[in-house]
């Protein structure tokens, strides 16, 4: 009786352990994932002849550079706070 409850126990927990994020075990896609979300390049290049698409509208691209967001948001702080 006491086995028939242990092993129940345990094949209701089985689901959870597939759920486990641990990091000894994430997979290579889902690491990889994590590290890109942390890469924000300080400019980003539109290149030549690929019409870009955004909520604004459309842009076409000729070689132009802008700042990421990140980096125009830390140097608007860095004029702003007379760094």
């Amino acid at each position: 009786m006491k086995s028939t409850i242990s092993r129940a126990i345990i094949l209701s927990l089985l689901p959870l352990i597939g759920s486990c994020d641990l990091i000894g075990f994430r997979t290579g896609s889902s690491a990889s994932a994590d590290n890109s979300a942390l890469i924000d390049p300080p400019w980003v290049t539109l290149k030549e002849g690929i019409v870009y698409e955004f909520e604004e509208g459309k842009l076409e691209g000729r070689g132009q550079a802008f700042l990421s967001g990140y980096e125009f948001r830390r140097q608007t702080i860095e004029r702003t706070s007379g760094k």
